[in-house]
């Protein structure tokens, strides 16, 4: 590796590499880097492959990086191509309240450069990004907390908000567990047990 170099063998390959998807938009073993070469990334070899064509091709690579402001506090330069445009549909359809068919919808390409992206892919990332928040959740739980309700009431349907609250760094910290119809198919009514019930749904999720 070039002396002085701040940037790992990951983030070099990220700014150098494009992976190569298939038919269905899926990731294969094959990266396209800047100059056309297109190297394949053997499974458990980590970067080595990638990295070696960097540094017989790229030798300055540590100077070009620096240059284009991949330096900079930023990491969207490191971030490929396909989590990018996963995330901005992510952020568009959810900050907008949009379905998740939106990303399919002809009228949407007039508007926007965004790649496009199939509901299916988006929904299946979507439920990836729901899981991990869970587990980064429930890791950050403590073993005993607080538990606090709140409800809304649209048309004839009641919503149940499930707030978590403890202590973090000498204050009091909560966060939002689940907020869901609080009659399905087993919770029948609006009494205390049905609450209790509803409690139990929700935590599994949190491995508590």
């Amino acid at each position: 590796m070039a002396t002085n170099n701040p940037f790992t063998t990951r983030q070099v390959c990220n700014y150098f590499y494009k992976v190569i998807t298939d038919a269905q938009d899926e990731p294969t073993p094959y990266f396209r880097c800047q100059c056309s070469v297109v190297r394949k990334q053997a499974p458990k070899t980590g970067y080595s492959n990638l990295f070696d064509h960097v540094l017989k091709r790229h030798p300055d690579f540590v100077v070009t990086m620096m240059a284009s402001g991949t330096n900079t506090a930023t990491l969207v330069s490191f971030i490929d191509q396909k989590s990018q445009t996963v995330f901005c549909w992510l952020d568009w359809v959810t900050t907008c309240n949009l379905p998740f068919s939106w990303c399919e919808d002809p009228s949407v390409s007039k508007y926007t450069n965004l790649e496009r992206i199939s509901t299916e892919t988006l929904l299946k990332y979507a439920g990836l990004v729901v899981r991990q928040v869970e587990i980064d959740i429930g890791l950050a739980l403590p073993v005993k907390f607080g538990i606090m309700f709140d409800g809304w009431t649209f048309q004839s349907e009641h919503y149940l908000a499930v707030v978590a609250v403890f202590q973090h760094n000498g204050r009091a910290d909560k966060v939002l567990l689940t907020f869901a119809p609080l009659i399905d198919d087993d919770v029948t009514d609006h009494t205390s047990a049905s609450h209790v019930k509803f409690l139990e749904g929700v935590l599994p999720f949190y491995n508590r």
